[in-house]
């Protein structure tokens, strides 16, 4: 392992650029791969499936995929710099049979907006050829959640002769093709069938044109022309109102944005300087025309799309696809995990294997952390950032095998629920609802008492002290910022406080002054920051380069802090007032950003500079600073310094 290098600079989670073309460095190999780790040859491996702006990131629960007639996906959860949980991403209805279940991406901790709906009917391939007369093989076959019971009653015979009870009741209803449904048992249509000759399932099975003819979109059964049905008409839900799969979730870090769907593929757009958009390339999207919609490919892992759970980008990317965990991008500290240590950017997806199932993931400057299904979180990337207690033992993840099995886990009092990641420190909300953070604690950012540059972690049996934030506080969700933290509290009801740099009115208390560098300070009852009211209590907090942004349960954004930083979006106050928060009364009577007439946002990341909203529409809209693209407008045009580029002017991406 080598020795940390530890820089910073003036933007989180991106880096400086470099004056000459980085190396470039194909790795498709992880620990499954006996013979070709660490090396620049290795093949890819099909898989079974930010920074700032980072809300803390739990898991997901991902559902089944029925076809045949019929699919059901269940949703997925995802993160910006953080997703998790029971985040605030919406729900996501299976088709047939399918248990949506989606507890939201790039969001934070705490209850999901929703469930699936179980699908409605699943029909699986009339058209059944049968003996004298025709045999409907499992028609109409009632969905159930989590999966459906195959085959009702299949009559053999024209005029009744010989009927037979056909298809079998199969149970999991993992595809059905036809007759046949794997998962359950084989339907042949006339199981004892006297008169009339056997009725095989599947004339015209297998999803074609016996699957589901004359389908609507809307019923809750998948047609032939449609990708899912959840029977509903929520444009935002991750199936779209003409039953295609349509975006569920934003995540946002750094300079580049994604939007994850319903059947858990992503396209991201923005910086690409290292690879971390999961194009196999280091060419921005989105800065030119033409280079979203069908133009930008899904992120793949070996050769098909991934399918993730919880997803995070920066300068480097990490996703969560069936409980595996695969990272690419920049690598320059070890944090892809690769064991690779020249600091060349990793351009294909590389399996970092845990030794446990991961839920959630999040990435920093230049260090990443894991939430693992046991509550555990491990760490790795540049030495001071990743809670091991021993930063005199340099990097984690520049040499082969650091990461693995054998990483030591964070040191917390207890397990957590959720993680959050700024660009140099980390937070994990506990079981209790306490917070522990870690890392770089510039202006008391870590909310420990004191301003001391760093706290390492602990080194086992000692652990992370918690952040007091007063007697009974227990916390929902953390935001973290380049130099600051904010959580939403249940106790106070939806309150909001944050700590750490203050300037420019970042933390919102109507000053500039920072907070949680002194013991006990953070308990103050008096210390909450003026943005909740009990008739719209706050969901989410995303910190921003100097500024945070708060989701409202209405759907509203609003947004505070230095006056440069376009993600506030409110040309007319910062050009009266200037920075928003460092006065009194300026965050409480803050209007919401304008995203368009009657719209409210479901899902919310922040970056850099810019921000990106999955609206009810279930269009993503995206403002502030767009040099690299990350707006996905095709062109570098600011956006939200003007009045005129907001409401019904701000663009859609384009990303079908």
């Amino acid at each position: 392992m080598r020795r940390s290098q530890s820089f910073r600079f003036s933007n989180p989670l991106v880096y400086l650029a470099l004056a000459a073309a980085p190396a470039v460095l194909q790795v498709g190999c992880g620990p499954e791969f006996e013979s070709c780790e660490a090396k620049r040859d290795c093949p890819s491996k099909t898989q079974g499936g930010g920074g700032n702006g980072g809300s803390s990131q739990g898991g997901a629960t991902s559902g089944t995929t029925s076809t045949g007639g019929s699919s059901s996906s269940g949703g997925s959860s995802h993160a910006g710099s953080g997703a998790i949980t029971g985040a605030e991403g919406g729900a996501t209805t299976g088709g047939a049979g399918g248990a949506g279940a989606s507890n939201g991406l790039g969001g934070e901790a705490g209850d999901s907006d929703g469930g699936g709906d179980a699908g409605a009917h699943a029909t699986g391939g009339s058209d059944n050829a049968g003996g004298t007369g025709a045999a409907t093989g499992g028609a109409n076959v009632a969905g159930s959640a989590g999966g459906f019971t195959g085959g009702s009653k299949a009559t053999g015979g024209a005029a009744g002769t010989g009927g037979s009870t056909g298809g079998v009741a199969s149970t999991g209803g993992a595809k059905a093709t036809g007759g046949t449904a794997t998962g359950g048992s084989k339907a042949t249509g006339g199981a004892a069938s006297s008169g009339g000759s056997k009725a095989s399932g599947g004339a015209a099975g297998s999803g074609g044109t016996g699957g589901t003819p004359g389908a609507t979109c809307g019923d809750g059964v998948v047609g032939n022309q449609e990708e899912c049905d959840d029977a509903n008409q929520d444009a935002a839900d991750g199936c779209r109102t003409d039953c295609k799969w349509g975006p569920q979730q934003v995540v946002v870090g750094g300079r580049s944005s994604c939007a994850i769907f319903g059947n858990g593929s992503a396209k991201c757009w923005g910086e690409n300087q290292y690879g971390q958009l999961g194009q196999g390339d280091v060419a921005d999207r989105g800065d030119s025309a033409g280079e979203l919609g069908a133009a930008l490919g899904a992120i793949r892992i070996g050769n098909s799309a991934a399918t993730f759970t919880a997803l995070a980008i920066g300068n480097s990317t990490c996703g969560v696809v069936a409980g595996q965990l695969w990272c690419w991008g920049s690598n320059t500290q070890g944090q892809v995990g690769a064991g690779l240590s020249d600091g060349a950017p990793v351009l294909v997806p590389y399996r970092v294997d845990l030794g446990e199932s991961v839920r959630s993931v999040v990435v920093g400057e230049t260090h990443a952390c894991a939430l693992l299904a046991s509550g555990h979180v491990k760490c790795w990337g540049e030495a001071k950032m990743v809670g091991n207690g021993r930063p005199e033992l340099g990097n984690l993840g520049d040499e082969p095998r650091e990461v693995g099995p054998s990483l030591p886990p964070v040191s917390l009092p207890e397990l957590a629920t959720a993680l959050s990641a700024g660009s140099y420190h980390t937070c994990a909300l506990l079981t209790s609802g306490t917070v522990a953070c870690w890392g770089e604690n510039t202006a008391g950012k870590l909310g420990l008492g004191t301003t001391s540059g760093f706290d390492y972690g602990r080194v086992s049996p000692d652990s992370l002290p918690t952040v007091y934030l007063g007697p009974g506080a227990a916390v929902t969700r953390i935001g973290l910022g380049m130099d600051h933290t904010c959580a939403v509290l249940s106790a106070p009801s939806a309150a909001v406080k944050c700590w750490g740099r203050g300037t420019f009115g970042a933390l919102g208390y109507g000053d500039e002054e920072s907070r949680g560098g002194v013991p006990q300070e953070l308990g103050a009852s008096t210390l909450i920051v003026p943005i909740t009211t009990s008739a719209d209590p706050v969901n989410s907090v995303y910190g921003s380069k100097d500024a945070t942004c708060a989701l409202l349960k209405s759907g509203a954004v609003k947004c505070w802090g230095i006056a440069s930083n376009p993600v506030l979006a409110q040309p007319d106050l910062v050009a009266s007032a200037g920075n928003i928060g460092d006065a009194p009364n300026e965050v409480g009577q803050l209007a919401a950003i304008n995203l368009g007439s009657g719209v409210r946002a479901r899902s919310l990341g922040i970056g850099d500079l810019h921000a990106c909203a999955l609206l009810d529409t279930g269009e993503v809209k995206c403002w502030g600073n767009n040099s690299n693209g990350q707006l996905g407008i095709g062109n570098t045009d600011t956006i939200g310094d003007a009045k005129s580029e907001l409401g019904a002017a701000l663009k859609a991406v384009p990303l079908q």
